[in-house]
């Protein structure tokens, strides 16, 4: 179904939904109807949440761990440029780190 066919459709496909939950049709759309978008009534898309959830979390990870494999034998200095970390930002830290602690601690001895 083209995207003008779809938009001109979305009542039909609501009522359609509304009265027949999970057996409403699901519709495919797109520019000259290549499928780039997938209507649904809600129900479906309620019972599959949780495994689209779990199918993006684990492209996620699949992601982060090769990202992980080639960081492997990565020095300190190139993982800190890598991923924006440097000693300065360190320093800081850690110099805010100690502030924090003596506020802290001078607040719990009063």
């Amino acid at each position: 179904m083209t995207i003008s066919d779809a938009r001109d459709s979305l009542s039909v496909l609501a009522e359609a939904s509304r009265n027949e939950g999970m057996e409403a049709e699901i519709v495919f759309c797109g520019p000259h109807r290549r499928p780039d978008l997938t209507i649904m009534p809600t129900a479906l898309f309620k019972l599959v949440a949780p495994i689209l959830d779990d199918l993006m979390l684990q492209s996620r990870i699949s992601m982060r761990i090769a990202q992980d494999d080639a960081s492997q034998g990565m020095s300190l200095e190139e993982f800190g440029l890598q991923y924006g970390i440097s000693e300065d930002d360190s320093a800081e830290d850690e110099a805010l780190y100690e502030q924090d602690l003596r506020l802290t601690s001078h607040a719990v001895l009063e």
